[in-house]
């Protein structure tokens, strides 16, 4: 049986790069569209199911493309230039086909700089945690803050969406990620001290912690250092967190929750998402992501779901916090809805620890002004 790619393949020169890198030459290709269009059927081809033995299995490729031209110098210059497009295929997901051109250079410069500096960071002081402020809605009183991680490198302000990946790569999201816990309880305990209100910390876990076989032990130790209760701490993972090495997860989970410790399903419904998880782990809260506030109350799909997401979670015994609201009908259509908690900017951004304590401090006359603004807005939801 003819292979589909078998027509064009005889046109192709094909060696392995090394590892799992493969290059392939068209001499006789005319324009971008040309080499797009062969890269994408290869990709198609190889996405094919085989067998192996009684087993079909599947397999998957991305593929950077580069074209020849007076200002290639060389061939290596050419291969630097395909194997910098695969990298940027690479990042949209398996299957993937990207066109090299000069804006990726530099890109791809700023991210290796990236990569040899921040294993430097914590050690040079250039992380921060700022703290955003969770507020439960019966009582308008902040009862939590997020701890959320910055990182400072001379004048610039690096995003995590730039850094946490590349963290997640290198697997210096480890270190990182004990500095933030470590950092986030000796904070919420200091304002403890200082004769603040207590509150819940809510630190953000990557799946990579999660599989570490010592995980529970050094989030035990953190507390008692820091003489806080377990309760007072609140980790929160993504569904992606509990994709891999699901039994050693859950069981880092389970440990951790027979210590009094919580956990909240941050972002779900926004990638892949499963009631599964919600009933095999042993989580306490489930975070409404920020994309299905954003429409409310105006959208009606956003409501059924957020409407939808919320009678769910106190079905199975959840308590449940939106993320990103930012209007008084936002907050009051929650309401409405029996949310637990929200965040986002209609309370606070994200605070340095000074500012949130004092935000802490002051708190009663602020959400007196956010519940007379919630209550002004029923006129256009109701």
């Amino acid at each position: 049986m003819r292979h589909p790619t078998q027509d064009f393949f005889s046109s192709l020169l094909v060696g392995r790069f090394g590892g799992d890198e493969f290059v392939l030459l068209l001499e006789e290709i005319t324009s971008a569209g040309e080499a797009m269009a062969v890269a994408k059927r290869i990709v198609e081809s190889i996405a094919l199911p085989f067998t192996i033995g009684s087993r079909e299995v599947r397999t998957g490729a991305s593929v950077g493309v580069a074209l020849g031209d007076r200002l290639i110098e060389n061939p290596q210059d050419l291969l630097r230039n395909a194997d910098t497009a695969m990298y940027r295929a690479k990042t949209g997901g398996r299957g993937q086909v990207a066109l090299f051109n000069p804006e990726m250079h530099a890109e791809a410069a700023r991210l290796n700089d990236l990569r040899s500096n921040l294993a430097l960071a914590v050690e040079r002081q250039q992380l921060a945690l700022v703290y955003q402020p969770i507020v439960e809605i019966a009582s308008g009183r902040i009862v939590g803050a997020e701890a959320l991680v910055r990182w400072h490198r001379g004048k610039d302000l690096i995003s995590p969406a730039e850094f946490i990946p590349i963290a997640e790569e290198t697997g210096l999201i480890v270190p990182i990620g004990d500095w933030i816990l470590q950092t986030a309880c000796t904070q919420v305990a200091a304002w403890a001290r200082s004769g603040l209100p207590d509150l819940k910390v809510s630190v953000n876990v990557s799946p990579r912690q999660l599989q570490e076989p010592d995980f529970s032990s050094r989030v035990e130790r953190v507390l008692e250092k820091e003489l806080l209760d377990a309760s007072q701490l609140e980790l929160e993972v993504t569904e992606t967190a509990l994709m891999k090495n699901k039994e050693v997860v859950a069981d880092t989970i389970a440990k951790l929750d027979r210590m009094g410790v919580g956990f909240a399903l941050d972002d779900f419904g926004t990638g892949y998402s499963s009631i599964e998880h919600l009933r095999r782990f042993a989580f306490r809260t489930l975070k409404i992501d920020r994309s299905f506030v954003a429409g409310l109350p105006a959208d009606s799909k956003s409501a059924a779901v957020a409407g939808g997401l919320i009678e769910l979670a106190h079905q199975l015994g959840l308590s449940v916090t939106a993320e990103g609201v930012e209007t008084s009908q936002q907050l009051h259509f929650l309401k409405l809805l029996d949310c637990d908690r929200v965040q986002g900017y209609l309370v606070s951004r994200p605070l340095a620890p000074d500012a949130f304590a004092k935000l802490l401090s002051s708190q009663s006359s602020l959400f007196k002004t956010v519940a007379t603004e919630a209550r002004s807005a029923v006129a256009s939801v109701g």
